[in-house]
């Protein structure tokens, strides 16, 4: 499914997601979504960006009471460890 996030000071970011991963239980209660995803945007085509699969993780900061989407190139690292 293809999905569009809106960021206030940038950009819609389309895209869809490939894998979503499964998040550990009882442990980093914060991380609310780890996932591959593939942009999906003309300019993202346009850039040679298509096939690339990238990592969206989204963190509940609590002390701020609001979600942060990280997008990252690491498939290695843990969710806890990027957020």
């Amino acid at each position: 499914m293809t999905k569009t996030t809106k960021y206030p000071y940038q950009f819609d970011i389309l895209y869809e997601s490939v894998i979503e991963m499964v998040l550990p239980k009882d442990k980093d209660e914060h991380i609310l979504k780890d996932e591959i995803i593939k942009f999906k945007s003309a300019s993202a085509q346009a850039a040679g960006m298509k096939d690339i699969l990238m990592r969206r993780v989204a963190v509940f900061i609590p002390q701020d009471n609001r979600t942060v989407e990280l997008i990252t190139n690491n498939m290695v690292w843990s969710a806890a460890t990027i957020a």
